[in-house]
Formats: structure tokens, C-alpha cells, sequence
């Protein structure tokens, strides 16, 4: 766009950007960056405001298993699409039935790309304990911002952390059914009373001799 200004006139230039794109920067007559460009007009002047597409983030677990011992930590990753002139910090949100400080080591719910990377990794680290327990997992989603799209379909992402803690498993014997109480008995009974007969066949034997 262009006008026409009085001579000694500062003019002030402002950006909004269409949805899905991002302002990029100024450039010429001493402008740059993001924010405003002043400009004093005693002569005639350039400006060049650049747009761009909004980055398209996605999320991955490219290591989706971290161990208590040995330790061994997961990772996930944060990729985006188009420029990487500038860093972009991505925000997520957490869950999952793993507890954080007592499972795995906390970490920051945002991650920043840095200026001239496409991906940025999150490491999780579990802890190691004495608790007997199964897999538990952490799952990280992508939060919308202004600066961002969120990818449809990656999204979220799970790790899982797995315990060597084995279960203790208890054998106990408690007392017998009714009817086996019952059969013991009766051999025990049969047991007294073969005894008994032996006995008394034994003194009739020895009256006899005499």
C-alpha cells in the first residue's frame, strides 16, 4: 500500500495478521522485528512487512519405554513445519497414571524450538522405587496458541514406564473342607479300632495256649 504524507510527518505502522499466518518482520528504513515501525517522512520511504504461514506442530513419543532400573528415560518430540528463523515455544498439557515426583522426574509443560531446528525433544526420566507395580504412563497433548497450529493428527503422545519390582505372591494353607475334617476322621476312627482288634486277638491267643 502506499500514501502520501506531509514533509516532517512521523508515521507509526502496525501489522495484524490473517488467521493460519504469523507477521514475520519489518525490514528497510532502519526498521525490523515484530513490533511497531516509526517512520519520520522527509522524504519518500520503503517499508516491507513479511508474512508467513503459521507453524504446523506436531507431537511423537520416538522413544515410548523408560525403565526404572536399569534406568533408561523416554522422549518425546516436538516438530514443526516452515521457517525456522525464529525459536517457537510449544505448550502441552499431562496425564497419564504414572505420578509426577514420585514416578518421574517433573519437567516444564512447554518446550522451545530453538532459532534454526525444525524439533525439539522432552526427556523423561523415570524413578526408581521399591513399589511393586505394572506400567504406568505419561501422556503429554499439545495446547493450542496464537503463534501455532496444532497438527490433527499427532497430537499426543505416551511413554511408558516400566517397574522391575516384582509382586511377593503368599502361599497359605487354611483348613480343609468340612468333608475331607470329616474323612480323616473316619480314617483315624478305622485306624483305633483295627488297633483295638489286634489286641484283643492277641490276649484270646495266648488264653488258648494255657
Amino acid at each position: 500500500c502506499s500514501a502520501n504524507m506531509n514533509s516532517g510527518t512521523l508515521v507509526t505502522l502496525t501489522t495484524t495478521a490473517d488467521a493460519g499466518s504469523i507477521f514475520l518482520g519489518w525490514s528497510g528504513e532502519g526498521c525490523s522485528g515484530t513490533g511497531t515501525c516509526a517512520v519520520t517522512m522527509d522524504q519518500t520511504r520503503a517499508v516491507q512487512a513479511a508474512f508467513g504461514l503459521l507453524p504446523t506442530v506436531t507431537l511423537t513419543a520416538p522413544d515410548s519405554t523408560a525403565t526404572e532400573s536399569p534406568l533408561t528415560t523416554g522422549t518425546f518430540r516436538v516438530t514443526r513445519t516452515g521457517p525456522t528463523t525464529s525459536a517457537l515455544t510449544v505448550s502441552f498439557t499431562r496425564t497419564g497414571t504414572a505420578t509426577v515426583g514420585s514416578d518421574y522426574v517433573a519437567f516444564p509443560l512447554a518446550r522451545t524450538i530453538e532459532a534454526g531446528r525444525s524439533s525439539a525433544d522432552i526427556t523423561l526420566t523415570p524413578i526408581n522405587d521399591a513399589l511393586a507395580e505394572g506400567p504406568e504412563t505419561v501422556t503429554l497433548t499439545l495446547s493450542p496458541h496464537a503463534t501455532y497450529l496444532v497438527g490433527s493428527a499427532s497430537n499426543t503422545a505416551t511413554v511408558t514406564i516400566t517397574s522391575e519390582d516384582l509382586p511377593v505372591v503368599t502361599l497359605t494353607a487354611p483348613d480343609p473342607p468340612a468333608g475331607l475334617r470329616e474323612r480323616r476322621f473316619q480314617s483315624q476312627r478305622r485306624r483305633r479300632a483295627a488297633s483295638r482288634s489286634c489286641v484283643a486277638h492277641f490276649l484270646f491267643a495266648s488264653s488258648s495256649s494255657l
